[in-house]
């Protein structure tokens, strides 16, 4: 009978620790892939600093008439790592991590629009400069200055505040 019972306990000891390791290796596997998220997340914010660095900054800071006289084409997508990870970002376990990844990226899609917004004010102007009509010119010009006064410059300084945290954590 004690040997019955012996065995009994000895299955269920196995089974049960079966389990627990089945468990631990699911979440141990589940925090794996959160850290590598959170490895290539942190590279591509990385990448897209590099660009904004070598691109943006100088021809948005050191602006003398306060517009920005480029057009961008923005038919690529820069955020693939983001895009192709959206759902497992609320595994990530730090919240202002997370929150921070969050706000960086909603913030780039932002300052794009806000160029998609400035290559409409651009092209208006140089149709304007086209037909030579001084008040559609002038018109033009202050949506370019406003275009970069309220939503470039702005949304610029956001990012690089987002960019200077997320180091931090």
């Amino acid at each position: 009978m004690f040997d019955l019972f012996g065995c009994f306990i000895s299955g269920i000891l196995g089974v049960l620790i079966t389990v627990r390791m089945q468990v631990w290796l699911y979440y141990k596997k589940d925090d794996d892939e959160t850290r590598a998220l959170i490895k290539a997340l942190k590279t591509e914010i990385e990448n897209l600093e590099i660009i904004f660095q070598i691109e943006f900054y100088p021809k948005i800071f050191n602006n003398k008439d306060g517009i920005l006289w480029y057009s961008y084409p923005l038919n690529t997508d820069y955020f693939p790592i983001f895009h192709a990870n959206c759902s497992k970002i609320g595994k990530i376990k730090n919240d202002d991590l997370r929150s921070t990844i969050i706000s960086i990226y909603t913030m780039a899609k932002f300052f794009m629009d806000c160029l998609r917004t400035n290559n409409i004010c651009l092209e208006e102007h140089n149709k304007a400069c086209e037909t030579g009509l001084s008040s559609e010119i002038l018109h033009s010009k202050q949506a370019l200055m406003a275009s970069m006064q309220q939503n470039i410059m702005p949304t610029v300084q956001k990012i690089q505040e987002l960019l200077k945290k997320i180091k931090t954590l």
